[in-house]
């Protein structure tokens, strides 16, 4: 086999291996919104006020892929929690993102305002972007995460029904 062979299947092999690569990193925001402009959370026309979980992910992140696939994306889909928050991924691989204020800034910059040091992380917060409810950080089992989200949202609401922002509390779905 000659030099010149082996070379072009080498980088065949290298171009279709960062081509799978890159499919796979795609997927840890796939079927979640990715959070480009949060000030349209903060407008006085802001979806009904509900809050907002954010889903710190990065390219790359295994578990964010599988938070995806097993517990946000069947959530999303099945419209049980369109009532109780709006679901945004933020991806610290990505370029810039419009912060609650309006000012452009890189996702990373913005997850350190909220002490994100690993992803998966999420994050419950009101149309101004305050913490409603304590972090989730990693990942364990589908059905404990999915216990633990509905327990920070019932948090949160209970945040925002004190404050009067919210009707009470409406429990797990």
């Amino acid at each position: 086999m000659s030099m010149t062979i082996r070379h072009s299947r080498i980088a065949g092999f290298l171009v279709g291996l960062s081509l799978f690569v890159a499919a796979n990193a795609q997927a840890a925001v796939e079927g979640v919104p990715e959070a480009r402009d949060l000030s349209v959370f903060s407008s006085p026309t802001a979806r009904s006020g509900l809050p907002l979980l954010l889903v710190f992910t990065a390219d790359g992140c295994g578990y964010c892929i599988r938070l995806a696939d097993e517990v946000l994306v069947p959530m999303i889909r099945s419209g049980e929690y369109d009532e109780r928050a709006t679901i945004r991924a933020v991806n610290l691989s990505r370029a810039l993102l419009v912060d609650f204020t309006g000012a452009s800034v890189a996702p990373w910059e913005f997850a350190r305002r909220y002490d994100v040091k690993v992803t998966p992380t999420l994050i419950v917060v009101d149309r101004e972007g305050t913490p409603l409810a304590k972090p989730l950080v990693g990942l364990g089992t589908s059905e404990y995460f999915e216990l633990s989200i509905a327990e920070v949202l019932d948090e949160a609401a209970g945040v925002l029904a004190r404050r009067g922002a919210l009707p009470a509390v409406r429990g797990s779905p």
